[in-house]
């Protein structure tokens, strides 16, 4: 037998949970990336992705106990780089079963330092 776990509210396409205002958004869809939407459990509204990696860490997030939500692109920060200032959009923020919140980027391996394991 099916059970339904989860708890939300759904109003039609504007679901009652967690509001959020992504800092970047796609001007133009182009190039071989998927882009979508995924119904989040544990936001209560749609998760904006960019790409089949970010689908799967998606998945990640809405089944891990240690996640409690999540947003996606949720601020740009601005950092110095020599004489220029840099903008820089992490993928996600986490919020964490023990208060704590962390930003992740999501990367193919192949795209990463490899002098860091």
């Amino acid at each position: 037998m099916t059970s339904l776990s989860w708890k939300g509210t759904w109003h039609g396409l504007a679901p009652a949970g967690l509001p959020h205002q992504r800092a970047r958004t796609i001007l133009r869809h182009t190039g071989g990336i998927v882009r979508g939407k995924f119904p989040s459990r544990k936001t209560g509204r749609m998760v904006h992705h960019e790409g089949l990696l970010e689908l799967d860490a998606i998945y990640h997030f809405e089944t891990s106990p240690l996640i409690l939500a999540y947003t996606e692109q949720p601020e740009t920060i601005q950092y110095p780089d020599g004489n220029r200032l840099r903008r820089y959009t992490p993928d996600f923020e986490l919020f964490l079963a023990d208060g704590s919140s962390v930003f992740v980027e999501i990367k193919p391996n192949d795209h990463c330092d490899s002098r860091h394991p």
